[in-house]
């Protein structure tokens, strides 16, 4: 029988113990993560693992949030090492706030055009929007940039008919929101 030797180190910041051995039969490097009270289910520290001949050596790195370890393989005497990234929490998009619309009309000696305001807030939390995108009747019409004035004019529409507008968010890595939605109708 083969004695398990488990090598260690504890991530303050998450308050875990990263722990690694050699697995029986064929010393595949493997690790486990204590938290809460509770192991994790435990895995290989790579996706083809060699056997681990000697120690397994961890270090935790606080400034990247990483564990590294190191060992030398079984067979072939050579060195490996494999890096354990933290996951980072995923911040959802949120849709925008406070999104109104109204329908107005400029007259003309000549004619009357009507358009559809619509005005909206960002969202109070979640990652933040670089733009948003709006759509009427589920088709795209417009993009506005998060940084300018959160208004939007739909010049393509008529004076007796409801249309349904919806605003997403959109943020950096263009990831988009449920949308806020409003119905406009005929002018009161």
């Amino acid at each position: 029988m083969t004695a398990l030797i488990l090598f260690s180190c504890y991530n303050s910041q998450h308050q875990q113990l990263f722990t690694a051995w050699a697995n029986s039969p064929n010393c595949d490097p493997t690790y486990s993560i204590y938290q809460n009270g509770s192991w994790s289910t435990p895995a290989f520290i790579n996706v083809r693992p060699p056997g681990v001949l000697g120690d397994i050596f961890l270090t935790y790195n606080f400034l990247n949030d990483q564990v590294f370890a190191t060992w030398t393989d079984c067979v072939t005497d050579l060195t490996y090492y494999s890096i354990y990234v933290y996951p980072q929490p995923v911040i959802p998009i949120l849709p925008p706030t406070h999104l109104t619309g109204q329908k107005k009309s400029n007259k003309f000696l000549d004619r009357t055009e009507w358009y559809v305001q619509l005005m909206w807030r960002p969202p109070a939390s979640g990652a933040k929007p670089v733009s948003y995108r709006v759509y009427r009747d589920h088709v795209l019409i417009g993009t506005v940039q998060a940084n300018s004035n959160l208004t939007f004019r739909d010049f393509h529409v008529n004076k007796n008919q409801v249309y349904l507008y919806e605003v997403t968010s959109v943020d950096a890595q263009g990831r988009e929101s449920e949308p806020a939605t409003v119905v406009v109708g005929k002018p009161k």
